[in-house]
């Protein structure tokens, strides 16, 4: 019997990509520098008809796109080859657009720590920001030099989730200023994984953290809607069983104390250290 599951599918355009980008790209490489999966398939928690594929890929020095990066030779030439790879058949998953594409400058890679994002309540928060963590433990290289090469050791992860707890409602404050309520679930979801990481253990792991918020993370009043959040994500297939979200305010609520506890947490960590 053939698998028709689209974690068949994703391995399937993985192997290909690798067999074919060298041919592709070795003699005309459209100014690439290197092409790179991160994310769930990479990380090894890819969820069947839920996860999409995370592309990254990056410009050679002093060869970043004029313009919009998504009209350039390079990335047309990717996006062609998953097409090609794809025969037609189409891979289910949340992202509407089937595939998630970052495209990088080699110049804007952090080469120290310095340079590495701290969040400000931005409305993107970059690739290789509060997460550097797990792209650099599950890179996967298809083609090209591994960027993990000039990248620093990520910054300690308090120090992130701290810009990040500071700026939720920065952030969520904007997002009801232009409409854009709907990014609210998302972004209290990455709060649940990121107070996960600060309480827990340092992965992202989707089939892991149920367990871990439930037993790492401390007792605040809505921790059992957290959990309930967590379980609803797990269970999304699409199309069939697509986000089902409770009123946002719920979100941001459960949100605003979970900045609280990482909050306090950071802050009696940094004097127990004076």
């Amino acid at each position: 019997m053939v698998d028709t599951s689209m974690r068949a599918l994703a391995s399937e355009l993985v192997l290909g990509l690798r067999e074919q980008l060298p041919a592709l790209l070795d003699q005309d490489n459209g100014g690439l520098w290197s092409v790179c999966l991160c994310g769930s398939y990479a990380r090894g928690d890819f969820m069947d008809r839920n996860s999409d594929l995370d592309f990254h890929l990056v410009f050679a020095p002093g060869c970043g796109p004029v313009g919009n990066p998504y009209d350039s030779p390079g990335f047309l030439a990717v996006k062609g080859l998953v097409k090609k790879l794809l025969a037609g058949r189409e891979f289910i998953c949340h992202n509407p657009g089937q595939f998630d594409w970052v495209i990088s400058a080699y110049e804007s890679l952090p080469k120290s720590q310095a340079k590495v994002h701290i969040p400000d309540g931005s409305p993107d928060i970059p690739l290789l920001s509060i997460f550097l963590f797990d792209y650099i433990e599950n890179l996967l290289v298809l083609w090209g030099p591994d960027p993990r090469s000039v990248m620093p050791e990520p910054l300690p992860f308090a120090v992130l989730a701290e810009g990040w707890f500071s700026s939720v409602e920065i952030a969520r404050n904007r997002y009801f200023e232009t409409g854009d309520e709907w990014r609210v679930p998302f972004t209290t979801f990455k709060s649940i994984q990121i107070a996960q990481v600060l309480f827990g253990q340092r992965t992202l792991d989707k089939n892991k953290l149920s367990e871990l918020f439930r037993r790492h993370v401390p007792d605040f009043p809505l921790k059992d809607f957290g959990c309930k959040v967590i379980d609803a994500k797990l269970a999304q297939t699409f199309p069939e069983n697509p986000c089902k979200f409770a009123p946002w305010r719920e979100y941001a609520a459960l949100e605003d104390q979970l900045a609280e506890l990482a909050l306090t947490e950071i802050t009696r960590t940094k004097r127990g250290s004076e």
